[in-house]
């Protein structure tokens, strides 16, 4: 095996596939990328057996063949080469790999490709039926839902977005149980189940947060995106780089019985003014609760927090209300989470009374919804 290449594209290839692979695992094959040069393309494939990654990128001076390569060492010697260096990079007889640019020389220690046993984990990415999504609106929803998903992990099936099929498009859910986000939109140029080539059903496909982050950073600037569902695997492809994520098995819970389906005061915010002000005050809010209170008037809404150990803050906001006068209180995270998500001007908060679920989604958006429940203040 044997290739040239510049630093910046394989630097950039190598950063976005070291974050599949598995860091701290004791099993050495973790910690390593797959690489494997054919017709003047260099593949690196890495993989923690929950998600894995492959991108290909342009070398020249290339004779076929792979191995496998310490993941950190590689990176950390391709970054601190002199920017724009030419690499020259080839295995020897013995099993070493000599990486080679101006006067410097690196000798790392390859392991063949057949014992690496991630290999049975490479999918053939380029075989699969993938349906063209818009990135935009995947990017979004994304966005909008990984936020509110659960870490516990005695409630496995709710540590991932589910992903299904509705009306119209397609819809992300998410849910802690302490608050619910989901977002609709017109994600595929195509219908999976129109097609007729999806394996499994959209109704109940639940994606972990680790495939999600990552998805969500190649969908980044990303001109058209694909994505494919396969035996409880889902693939997406960015470009030149494929993604496989092994999907949580389970039912998700009826998540419709939670939203609100009627409400009696709604008042429209400035996100941005908003979110400073939430910002500001809940610096001095509890710890623990992160509790704040919003007490609304006509043409105004005071936000304001106590806390017997630090002090108290209170800051005023004019608001698009005219309804009576009440309080309210919400985890300050809670609302944050959503109001850094958005990318909205203006934003709507509705409810039925300070009890209730309340429901905050950008203004004029019906097809989306972030439902948390008030604080007793």
């Amino acid at each position: 095996m044997r290739f040239t290449i510049r630093r910046e594209p394989l630097l950039d290839a190598l950063v976005r596939v070291q974050s599949s692979v598995e860091r701290k695992s004791p099993v050495a094959v973790l910690g390593s990328l797959l690489c494997e040069v054919s017709a003047e393309r260099l593949s690196v494939f890495g993989t923690d057996l929950e998600i894995g990654m492959r991108t290909r990128v342009a070398v020249a001076d290339a004779l076929p063949g792979r191995v496998a390569l310490g993941a950190r060492s590689l990176l950390e010697i391709v970054r601190e080469l002199p920017s724009q260096a030419e690499l020259r990079v080839s295995r020897k007889e013995n099993g070493w790999v000599e990486i080679a640019s101006g006067p410097y020389r690196f000798d790392l220690l390859g392991m063949a490709p057949q014992e690496y046993a991630p290999i049975t984990y490479l999918p053939s990415f380029e075989e699969k039926s993938y349906f063209p999504v818009r990135p935009a609106a995947l990017s979004e929803m994304i966005d909008k839902t990984v936020f509110a998903l659960s870490t516990d992990t005695a409630l496995y099936h709710l540590n991932g977005v589910l992903l299904e099929e509705c009306p119209g498009g397609a819809r992300m859910v998410a849910t802690d149980t302490y608050r619910l986000s989901y977002v609709g939109s017109e994600l595929f140029l195509e219908s999976p189940r129109e097609s007729g080539k999806a394996a499994r059903p959209l109704a109940n496909v639940i994606i972990p947060k680790k495939g999600l982050v990552e998805l969500r950073k190649l969908l980044e600037g990303a001109g058209s995106a694909g994505l494919a569902f396969e035996r409880g695997q889902l693939y997406a492809q960015v470009g030149d780089t494929y993604l496989f994520v092994r999907l949580i098995e389970g039912e998700y819970i009826d998540y419709r019985r939670i939203v609100p389906t009627e409400t009696e005061h709604t008042v429209v915010l400035d996100r941005e003014r908003f979110a400073a002000d939430l910002r500001r005050i809940s610096l001095l809010a509890p710890e623990k609760t992160r509790s704040i209170r919003l007490s609304l008037g006509q043409g105004r809404m005071e936000i304001a927090c106590s806390n017997s150990e630090l002090g108290e803050a209170r800051g005023l906001l004019e608001v698009d209300y005219s309804g009576e006068k009440l309080e309210i209180g919400f985890n300050a995270r809670y609302l944050l989470e959503y109001l850094n998500a958005s990318r909205s001007p203006e934003v709507e908060l509705s409810f039925k009374s300070r009890l209730s679920a309340a429901i905050l989604r950008d203004r004029g958006r019906q097809d989306q919804a972030y439902v948390l429940m008030p604080m007793r203040i």
